[in-house]
Order: structure tokens, then sequence, then C-alpha cells
């Protein structure tokens, strides 16, 4: 692409020679000639200044600079806008792979891409521009939308339907059993049937080795544009809302509720049958053990107002030295006994 081309792309103002041709990106001290780099924050300027980049996305002109500029409002979202422009490709050729096994009762799209030892069975949908990668399973019923990736060894249970444009990374679990049980007088642990689905919405992306369990009856839902990090455990019939993040090793117990734009941060904990608040954010290892208010931030175990954490952990921070002079004036007290 060229920089004007690109600038075009992404609503930019160039700063240079606009012919100049991007063939690569790189970051800023490791870009050479024909490559696109940013600078998101002061700490990268100087080595912007004397990189060999062809280009360089910038939130404010860098004087000094030899490399054309193109000035953006956010430079980090800027350069992940370009360099997915710059490395689109076309994609597999559609296709059945002679290894796959595609049962006669599923319908697979003509545009869309089935690869070698995956498994589509009966009654499955596979859309337009899909791509059901090795050794991927599309349940019985299963609904895989327009433009969605499974990669390697992902699976999708019977029922369980998937929206367009989502990406499911490797080793993936979309429609597993809810861990539900009833037990008898006796102590015996007796297996709930969990009879529902998982609903997935459009431009979710969803890490690798994730599990989302089924519903016990009715569905386990992640909201649009949703993103999931590695290795994360939803348990049934959560409900999670449009655009949040969530991020490695955390859990979401059973039939709890996340609003919209919600950020777990890793390893965080959150106890079944609660609701969390629209654009809350809870900070890693933090553990949630009541439903939470919207739009601001939490930490600690049980998770509370941000604010407020930080005083708990600074005064847990001096509780040794608040018990050595305790111990001191207890000493005292006692000498003047």
């Amino acid at each position: 692409m060229t920089v004007q081309e690109l600038s075009d792309l992404l609503g930019g103002r160039v700063v240079g020679d606009a012919s100049v041709v991007v063939s690569g990106f790189a970051g800023a001290a490791d870009a050479e000639a024909g490559d696109l780099t940013f600078v998101s924050d002061a700490r990268w300027v100087a080595a912007a200044r004397d990189s060999a980049a062809a280009v360089i996305l910038v939130e404010a002109p860098i004087d000094g600079a030899q490399a054309v500029q193109i000035v953006v409002d956010d430079a980090n979202l800027a350069f992940a806008l370009a360099v997915a422009r710059l490395t689109q490709g076309a994609g597999p050729e559609p296709g059945i792979h002679a290894s796959a096994s595609v049962h006669d009762d599923a319908t697979v799209d003509e545009t869309a891409h089935v690869a070698a030892c995956a498994v589509v069975d009966v009654g499955a949908t596979v859309g337009p521009r899909a791509c059901v990668g090795p050794g991927a399973y599309v349940g019985r019923g299963a609904i895989i939308g327009a433009d969605s990736t499974l990669h390697a060894n992902v699976t999708v249970a019977d029922g369980v339907r998937i929206g367009d444009r989502v990406t499911l990374h490797p080793g993936a679990v979309v429609g597993s059993d809810g861990y539900g049980y009833a037990t008898t007088s006796d102590g015996v642990h007796v297996k709930i049937p969990q009879t529902g689905t998982v609903v997935v919405e459009d431009d979710v992306e969803i890490g690798a080795n994730v599990c989302i369990d089924r519903a016990r009856l009715a569905e386990t839902r992640i909201g649009e544009g949703t993103k999931i990090d590695n290795l994360v455990q939803v348990g049934h019939n959560v409900k999670i809302g449009p655009h949040c993040l969530i991020v490695s090793q955390a859990g979401i117990a059973g039939s709890t509720e996340l609003g919209g734009h919600v950020v777990l941060g890793g390893h965080v904990g959150v106890t079944g049958h609660i609701k969390v608040g629209d654009g809350a954010q809870i900070t890693a290892f933090s553990a949630v053990s009541k439903s939470l208010d919207g739009g601001q931030a939490y930490m600690g175990v049980p998770a509370i107002p941000i604010s407020e954490g930080k005083r708990v952990r600074l005064l847990q921070m001096k509780l040794p030295e608040l018990l050595r002079r305790i111990r001191a004036l207890e000493g005292k007290l006692g000498e003047e006994a």
C-alpha cells in the first residue's frame, strides 16, 4: 500500500511523501526500509526518530524524524488496523478435504473450507467463507456463521450457534456439559442433564483451550464483540454482554450475568448467580462474591471498589509494623504494672 492509501484507510493526515510504498511492519527499534511502525507514547519517540522505517504512525508529529509520518488519533489502534490490512490474505481455498467427514445431512456452503480430518455432523450448517480447521468438530445441528474460523481441534458441540466473523482458537470447546449435580440423602451425586445450548454472537474471539458450558435448560450467551483470552472457564447459563474483555484463567460460575464492556483481569473468579454492571473493571486475582455496580473498578478478595481496596492493601502492608508497635506498648504497660 502507498502511504496515501494507508492514511485514507486510517483517517489520518500525511506529513511527508504520500507516494511512499509500505511493504512491511515492525517495532520502532527493529524497523527496516519499507516498514511501518508506530509511536503511542513518549518512551518510543527517540527510537522512532532514529528508525529506518519508511512510515511512522504518530499522534503528534515528531520533529527531526526522517520517515514519512501519518498523524492519527490513536497510534496503537491505527497500527493494529494497518497490520490487519497488510496481512489480509485470500484465506484457504473453498472445498472439503478428502480426509474430512461431512454428514450427508449437513450443509456446507460452497465458499466454505473444511480442512483435513475435520468432522461436520448430521444437521450441522457451515456458512459462507467459514473455515473449519484440521481436526475440528461441528456437532449435530450446530451452526457456524459466515466468515467464522474454527482453528485446529476446536469442538463446537451439538446445537451450538456460532455467529458471523467469530474466531475460535485451537482447543476451544463450546457447548460442553455444565457442571451440575443433585445429591441423594446417602451422599451420591446424580448428574443433572444439561439440555440447553450456547449462543456466540457476531465478532467474538475465543482463545485457545477456553471452555464454555451449555445451559442446563435455556442458553449460555456470549455477547457481540466480546474477546475471551486463553484458558477461561464460562459456566452454564452465564450471560456475557457485548464487547467484554475476559483475560486468561478467569472463571465465571453458572448463571452469572456480565453487562456490556466489563473487563475481568487474569485469574479473576466470579461466583454464580450474581450480576456485574456495565463497564465494571475487575483487577487481576480478584474474587467477585456478590453483585457489583457498573461504571467503576474493583480489586481484592472479596472484590471491593478500587479506592477502598488500595487503602486496605496499604493497611495490610503496615500490619507487621503495627504489630511490632502494639507488642512494644504491651511490654511497656506490663513493666509499668
